[in-house]
């Protein structure tokens, strides 16, 4: 399996795009830019979530908040 696939590099282009395999291969880079919120992880990958369920994954990210 490829480190950098198809789906793996149209995120990436989300993310930051100048984004190459060499930025997803860095852990720096992969730090800097962690998704660390719910409406960033919808919008990157379009997985939308609603009520109860939205509100518990809000939960959890307040719990493990990243500083």
């Amino acid at each position: 399996m490829s480190i950098y696939n198809k789906k793996q590099h149209e995120i990436a282009e989300k993310i930051d795009e100048d984004a190459n395999i060499s930025n997803w291969k860095d852990w720096k880079w992969q730090l800097k830019h962690s998704i660390k919120d719910i409406s960033t992880f919808e919008r990157l990958t379009g997985i939308k979530f609603e009520g109860n369920e939205r509100k518990l994954l809000e939960q959890t990210v307040a719990k493990f908040l990243f500083p």
